[in-house]
């Protein structure tokens, strides 16, 4: 960094002039240089300076002392100073990140606190209010619109506790879409007897993932990571399978004690160690269950076999909040609302063999 004005005779025209990162920068007169350079230093992210690069930041000041220009530089740089810009706020953030959350929680965080980052280059953290959030996910889905705030909301309230900002923007003025309510896609009675009759006989060595996700309800990513013995202890007098810290998407775990006498019937062969899925990784798990699915002619659903699970075990319970201690989710409202008077008590009862 060089912040010194120099006068050239040999330039008729534009005598003044500074260097900057190697480059001449020349000017008529030196109170035009002054201004240049003004928003040269306003424009470095002090905080995110070495103890050197501050050093040399405030020489560069001392240099331009004098006259109506020094007291804007000072006046404007002293508010400057302190500020923060959305992108070494989300660096800290990063940086302090301490919480115990699976690798598909810290992706997902990533993925959307990432997105917030590009789209507020070189804005100060101070600078988002409401309205920039309003403009920033009205062009979103009502389902991405509440992911996104969630987690940019992560960032703001950080900054907040390093005393970056004041307060954070109230959500009570930013408008969101509603979600519309959708009726939950799962497989018919008909069906499900038709899938489990043929994944039984035909003995895939995927069976147990997909016995373990319709009649426990644990979702895809996460039963694939399951191993026999550490996880999934099915050979005991006292069966549960353990969703790990490590294994859970909410990064909360959750032991599953309670199993229908249809799927302790159908896994009485499990091994006691292993994968799950066998030798298959998630995505050929999916695909060779997809593939499975077409040839018998049933037509896959996203997440259809834990659909199917919420639907037989709110039927059975008759009580959503058993069922979502089961599945891992903090409140019973969603279950109750989307799952119940789908299917009769007694024919749930029937399929999982009580």
């Amino acid at each position: 960094m060089s912040a010194t004005i120099r006068y050239d005779k040999s330039q008729k025209y534009s005598p003044y002039y500074y260097r900057w990162d190697g480059r001449k920068y020349y000017f008529k007169t030196e109170e035009a240089a002054k201004v240049s350079l003004l928003d040269i230093l306003s424009a470095q992210p002090v905080y995110s300076m070495t103890q050197k690069d501050k050093a040399e930041w405030h020489k560069a000041k001392q240099l331009l002392r004098g006259g109506s220009v020094l007291r804007a530089i000072e006046s404007y740089v002293r508010t400057q100073t302190d500020r923060v810009t959305v992108t070494e706020a989300v660096k800290v953030y990063w940086r302090a990140w301490d919480q115990d959350n699976s690798q598909s929680h810290r992706e997902n965080c990533e993925y959307h606190i990432n997105k917030f980052k590009k789209a507020a280059d070189n804005l100060f953290i101070s600078d988002i209010d409401d309205r920039w959030l309003q403009s920033y996910i009205s062009p979103m889905t009502a389902s991405m619109q509440g992911a996104t705030l969630r987690h940019v909301y992560f960032v703001l309230n950080f900054a907040k506790r390093k005393q970056w900002i004041d307060q954070v923007p109230d959500k009570k003025n930013i408008n969101t879409k509603k979600v519309r309510k959708k009726t939950p896609e799962f497989y018919d009675p008909e069906t499900i007897e038709h899938l489990i009759d043929k994944v039984a006989k035909t003995a895939p060595s995927w069976q147990y993932a997909f016995f373990i996700q319709l009649f426990c309800g644990i979702r895809q990513h996460e039963v694939c990571r399951l191993n026999f013995g550490e996880h999934v202890k099915l050979v005991d007098n006292d069966p549960l399978i353990d969703v790990s810290i490590n294994v859970a998407k909410t990064a909360e775990r959750r032991v599953i004690d309670w199993f229908p006498p249809r799927f302790l019937e159908l896994v009485k062969t499990a091994p006691a160690s292993g994968s799950v899925t066998g030798d298959n990784s998630n995505l050929n798990y999916q695909q060779n269950r997809k593939r499975f699915m077409e040839r018998i002619g049933v037509t896959p659903i996203k997440n259809g076999l834990r659909h199917t699970f919420c639907t037989l075990a709110v039927a059975h319970f008759q009580d959503a909040n058993t069922v979502a201690l089961l599945l891992g989710h903090k409140n019973a409202t969603m279950l109750w609302r989307h799952y119940r008077n789908y299917m009769p008590k007694k024919q749930a009862d029937k399929i999982l063999g009580f």
